[in-house]
């Protein structure tokens, strides 16, 4: 079953004469696929980190090099100990045949974690994607990525989230299942059950 990257129908369309809008829906699905992969990290989410990639792919992610299997278990062991956020900027997408196109994104990732020297610890990261993406069966995923660091800063993390401005509660941004995103998703999906229960 193609995944969510994959094309949808469009009734009236004739792709193989309209090579400008395919170029818009394939970018479009590659831009898709990579805010998959910024939920997968942050969220904690296994499913949406695993959708971005083939599982033959590989990914050269700075202390890590090597096929998706490991890096899920590096990526996740090491988001068990901190809160993210991956802020994408830039999106520079080539298209280099049917199935095959580059792509540079610029992202910002920030990273909080618990038991520093002397207290909660943050890191933010100016880096980029280069991503060789590969369609198949009508669905775009990553078959390489390369990680480049542009810069990165550490500090004493400065959020109070017992007693400061936004304390711990229903709207604070948490791992899956917490996160409020999961709640609404599942409300998403009984309303769609509904309408699709009327005549």
């Amino acid at each position: 079953m193609p995944g969510p990257c994959a094309d949808a129908p469009r009734q009236g369309v004739d792709k193989m004469h309209d090579p400008a809008l395919q170029a818009l829906i394939d970018k479009q699905a590659i831009t898709e696929c990579l805010m998959r992969y910024c939920r997968g990290v942050d969220r904690a989410d296994r499913a949406a980190f695993e959708s971005a990639y083939w599982p033959d792919a590989t990914d050269d992610h700075v202390k890590y090099v090597g096929g998706v299997p490991g890096l899920v278990e590096f990526v996740f062991a090491a988001i068990a100990r901190m809160r993210t956020s991956h802020m994408m900027g830039n999106i520079l997408i080539e298209l280099v045949s049917d199935t095959h196109a580059y792509c540079e994104s610029y992202v910002r990732a920030y990273h909080e974690a618990a038991g520093g020297l002397f207290g909660p610890e943050e890191m933010e990261l100016g880096a980029r994607y280069i991503d060789l993406f590969e369609k198949r069966n009508g669905e775009w995923r990553i078959r390489h990525r390369k990680v480049c660091i542009d810069y990165y800063r550490n500090g004493a993390a400065t959020s109070d989230w017992k007693n400061g401005r936004y304390v711990e509660g229903p709207s604070r941004g948490e791992k899956q299942p917490a996160d409020p995103l999961y709640g609404m998703r599942a409300e998403f999906e009984r309303i769609r059950k509904d309408a699709a229960r009327k005549p």
